[in-house]
Formats: C-alpha cells, structure tokens, sequence
C-alpha cells in the first residue's frame, strides 16, 4: 500500500538509498549480499528487483533461488524477475502492483528517468480509480509492455523526449515533465505533478486508450488548478493546444460517450 505522498525536488528521484525516508524499511543491499554469500558484490540497479541472470550472475545456483522461492525469502513476479521479500513480512505479503510496475521501470531506464503518468498518475492523485490491470510509466524512448503476472498488471510504456526544440531561437520546448515523488512501501516513484498530468491528458486524452476515463480525470485535476499554476506548467513544453483547450480557447476533443474502462 502506498503511505504518503511527497513533493521533493526532480533531482531527488526515487532512489531507495539516498535522502530522507528514501529507503526501503530494510537494508536491501546487504540482504542481497546476505542472499548471495558475498559481502561486496554489488546490488543489483532496481533492487529490491532482481533479475534471475543477476542473481546468478552473484553467484546464486537456480536451486538455491528456488529454495528462496519456497522459504518466501523472494517473491517472483514475472517469468526471471523477483523481489526481495522484507524481513518480518506476514506469509500473504505481496508487493503492490504499482510499486513493482515502478521497480520493473527502474530496471530499464535507472532511477532518474522514468515517472509514473498519464492514468495512473491521475488515479494516484484521487482523480480516477486506478486503471484495472495496467500502469503507465513514461520513459525516455519506447519500450514493450511487459507483463507481471505475480501482480496482476502490465507495465504499459509511453515515450516522452525530454529535449531542446529550438537551441536557435532560446526556446526549450522540450524541458522535462513536473514531477513530484510518491513514497510507497518499498521505494520512491516519481510521478507527474497534478498540474502536469491534467496538462498531459488533454493534450492526448485518445492517446491514453480511454478518452472518456481520461477527460474526467483532467476535469477533476482541472477543478483544483490556477489557471496560472497550468499556465506556469505548460511554459517551455508542448503544451499550448492541451491549455488552450482546459481555458477555452480551443474546442474540446469529441468523445465516444461509451468510453470505459471495459477494454483494459
């Protein structure tokens, strides 16, 4: 379950070991070094996430990961991807689909880089419910979903260039995304920043697969923003058409009233 949300600086991302309450309520790192019998290997990127190739990679035979499995010293969540079960931890514990979405993230892009967005984002912000089976998380370039049966869900990736448009004329239509962080049981997410995410989602609300889910959403996050706190949020960025359209300045997007949820 996600305990609370913080609104830290972007440069301080999600890393479980570094700044305050940015660690996970055990010392992963030397239960990984415990786990493998080698007190200096090296903790794997996206720990408590591991890879089965990582672990043997340190040393670790397929039978003793497999005992792991058994003694609930290690939990699998998708085909060679496992998670470091916390010391104490009742027998039914399980990971929240949002923070494994998140750690699987981390694995491709590293701490710095991805964020949770679009519905998600919205649903974490108390707009929407959270979208059933599914987790968007936004990278520097396009990557497959990839399924998580241990959880339940599917790690859907969006792509956002975080990049200078026109170096020639000084404008940098590219400048990152707002992002806030989100501390859960395990880690830190970075997420969009409510103004950004109604920015985001009216700017492709048919983009996000579910328009009419989408646009309630940007109406709720809509109702709690400055129309200066979004105009501040879409200076630098490709954003004019999505605040345009939230201040009236250009027509709403039409949208199939049968929109729902259903399709996930």
């Amino acid at each position: 379950m996600l305990a609370s949300k913080e609104v830290d600086a972007m440069s301080d991302a999600g890393r479980p070991a570094e700044g305050p309450g940015a660690r996970a309520p055990f010392d992963s790192p030397q239960l990984w070094r415990a786990l493998v019998g080698d007190h200096s290997a090296a903790a794997p990127v996206a720990l408590p996430l591991f890879s089965t190739r990582e672990a043997l990679a340190a040393g670790l035979t397929a039978r003793r990961l497999t005992s792991l499995r058994s003694r609930r010293r290690v939990e699998p969540i998708a085909r060679g991807r496992h998670i470091l079960i916390p010391p104490g931890a009742p027998r039914d514990w399980r990971i929240a689909p949002l923070e494994a979405a998140w750690l699987v993230a981390v694995s491709v892009f590293g701490w710095d880089l991805p964020y949770l967005s679009g519905l998600t984002a919205a649903a974490c912000h108390g707009a929407i419910a959270h979208p059933p089976g599914v987790v968007h998380i936004t990278g520097p370039s396009q990557v497959r979903d990839i399924d998580l049966p241990g959880v339940g869900c599917t790690v859907r990736f969006h792509q956002r260039s975080e990049r200078t448009w026109s170096e020639s004329r000084g404008a940098h239509h590219g400048d990152p995304a707002a992002v806030d962080i989100l501390a859960g049981e395990l880690c830190r997410m970075r997420i969009t920043t409510e103004n950004q995410t109604c920015l985001d989602l009216e700017h492709s609300l048919r983009r996000t697969g579910h328009p009419r889910v989408a646009a309630a959403a940007r109406l709720t996050l809509q109702r709690r923003a400055a129309y200066r706190a979004l105009w501040d949020a879409c200076q630098l960025q490709r954003r004019w058409t999505a605040y345009g359209r939230l201040t009236g300045w250009r027509s709403q997007e039409p949208i199939d009233p049968r929109e729902t949820y259903r399709s996930f």
